[in-house]
This record gives structure tokens, sequence and C-alpha cells, in this order.
């Protein structure tokens, strides 16, 4: 059996070298062998209980020692299994692990949803608020602002308005007079404009000279009762889309002067035919009719169908006023009472009771 193992284990290459290389495994010449024959003889041998009892030897020892492990075969994929590792160890649970990561992105696909959702409704908002407003923009027209032309006028003052006198008559004088409305209206006033006709002198104009010169034709009683002394006023008003004129004349006396004013009634829109620069109205002739303001009685009577071209009078702190539309008596109205120093309540009421009769 000895001999066997000594031929097995030891045999001599082509060279004469001795081999000593089992599957692949390199086996140490002084290896001991040990063999079935040893064991059965010490079967019978009654010393066997106290080699139980007897140390391995050293060279035993050595031979159940387990060879070292290189780092290659340590990293192999057979010893891994065999070592701890940190999940085994109960630092890392990767179920808890891979289910917060999963709880992470679902939180941050939602938060990225909902950020989308809310970029998408701010901007479709944004998008219809633009439109509306550009909309709203282009269908409301609003007065255009005041240019460099309203800057020559004064609210708050009377402004000249001077006229050849002279050399001119009712044709010359409107133009003229057109001009100064064209002004206005590219100012976009609106505030009453006051003006103070003169001459070319700057030298107020009587209100008879002006009269007879822009074909203002009022009967003699109506003339006798109005103040021929004192300046008059023309006004130029905005309204809306509309220039209008008005006139103010003081007055003698208020009583009698609305008396002639009312027997003059028939013939009003034919005298003051030039104040309204050559637009044409409705002929017709038609009963004046009566309105109020402020408690004041106001007569008027519609020109167009529209009422954008009408003749409105009253007497008013002493002042026969005189407009061309509703709202530029009244807005004449308001500029005189903020103007003027007179506060005769009395004449006021007068004049009410006045022109609210027939």
């Amino acid at each position: 059996m000895i001999s066997l193992n000594k031929n097995i284990f030891s045999s001599k290459t082509k060279k004469g070298e001795t081999v000593s290389t089992i599957f692949g495994q390199e086996i140490s010449e002084n290896l001991p062998i040990f063999t079935m024959k040893s064991d059965l003889a010490n079967l019978s041998n009654p010393d066997l209980n106290d080699f139980k009892n007897k140390p391995v030897t050293k060279q035993a020892q050595a031979s159940t020692e387990l060879p070292e492990i290189s780092q290659k075969q340590n990293n192999g994929p057979f010893l891994n299994h065999a070592l701890p590792t940190e999940v085994e160890k109960g630092k890392i649970k990767p179920a808890e692990k891979l289910k917060k990561e999963a709880n992470w992105e679902k939180l941050i696909l939602i938060s990225i949803v909902c950020f989308l959702f809310l970029a998408v409704g701010a901007g479709g908002y944004y998008y219809w608020i633009s439109r509306e407003n550009k909309q709203n923009k282009e269908t409301i027209k609003l007065p255009p602002p005041p240019n460099e032309e309203a800057l020559t006028f004064s609210i708050e003052k009377p402004n000249y308005l001077p006229l050849d006198i002279d050399a001119s008559d009712s044709t010359k004088i409107k133009e003229d007079i057109k001009k100064y409305v064209a002004r206005v209206a590219n100012s976009g006033s609106l505030t009453p404009i006051e003006f103070v006709i003169t001459d070319l002198k700057n030298n107020p104009l009587n209100f008879p000279l002006f009269a007879s010169k822009m074909g203002i034709n009022f009967s003699q009683d109506l003339i006798s009762n109005l103040n021929t002394e004192a300046k008059f006023s023309l006004f130029i008003y905005n309204d809306i889309q509309k220039t209008r004129l008005g006139l103010v004349v003081d007055s003698v006396d208020d009583y009698k002067l609305k008396k002639v004013l009312f027997q003059e009634e028939a013939d009003l829109v034919k005298e003051l035919d030039p104040l309204f620069l050559d637009i044409t109205y409705d002929s017709e002739i038609k009963s004046f009719g009566s309105s109020s303001y402020d408690n004041m009685g106001i007569r008027y009577i519609n020109l167009t169908a529209l009422g954008d071209l009408t003749v409105d009078y009253t007497i008013f702190e002493n002042k026969l006023i005189i407009g061309t539309t509703k709202m530029t008596i009244r807005s004449v109205m308001d500029y005189i009472k903020s103007h003027s120093q007179i506060n005769s309540n009395e004449g006021i009421n007068v004049s009410n009771t006045a022109l609210e009769s027939d």
C-alpha cells in the first residue's frame, strides 16, 4: 500500500524531474501519509485510550491549519457569501432603503407635475388677462391727451381772441373763430375756455359791434336790455367729440330781459345762426321747452335728432348765458359760478321763476 502511494505521487517526467502536483494543487514532499493499516493495528493496542489524551503534535496541527486566502481569492464570488455584510449586521435594511428611495422619487415626480401644472395655468391666465386688457384698450376710446396747444390757453382766466374787426365780415369772423375752435378741440380741454373778443390792439369790443359784424341780429329791445358797456365773453367747449360755442353778456334788467327773450324765441334760432359755425340743422320752426340745472330754469330747443346742436339760454347771476348744447350751457354756468363774485340769491330766484313760465 505504501509502494502504491509512492507510485501514484512520485513519478518522473521525461526530463527526470519529480512531479508533485495532483489536480492543480501543490503537495509538499514531506507531507506525512496515513494508511488504514496502522489504524487497524492500533485497535488492538491497549494504549489506545491513552492516545486520545495525547496532545496533537505540531505537525498534525500544521496539517489541519487552513491555508491563507489571498486577496484575489477573498474577493471571489464563492467566498463573499461566507463573510458577514453590513446588511446581515443590521446596520442597513435594504427593504426600508428601497422604500424611502421610492417615496422620494414619487414626491419629486409629484412636485414636478404640480409645478408644471401651475406654470401652465399661470401662463394661460396671464395670456387671457393680457388679451382682455388689449381688447378693452382697443374698444375704449379715451380722449386725446392735451398737446402743446393747451399751454396757450388758460382755464382760470379769460383768453384774448383778437379780430380785425374793421376789415372783417361775418364769414371772415367765423373763419377766425373756427381756428380757435380747432385749437381748443386739439387741446383736449374738459372745461370751457373763456375768450374776450378784442381788436388787433387787444382792446375789448362791445357786444353790439361784435354782434352786427358777425351777423347776430338781435332786436333793438333785446340789445337795450344788455349791458353794452361791459365786456362780454365767448366760450369754446369740447362736448365729447363736438366742440361748441357759448355766449355770455351782462344784463341791465333781468326781468325785462326775460320778458323780451320769451317774445323773441320764435326768431332766436335764426338770430343765433352765426354761432352754429355753418353746422347743418333742422330749420323747421319748433317751440322751446323748459328744463333746469342746479335749481336754475333753462329754455331750450333741439336742432338735431341727436341733440348735438341746440339753443339753450338762461339768466344766471345777472348774465344772459347762451349755449349751443345742453352740456355747453351747464359747463359755462359752473364756470361762472366758480369765478363770479356776485352772490345775489334774490336775482337768481326771480330768473328761475320767469324762465319756467310761458
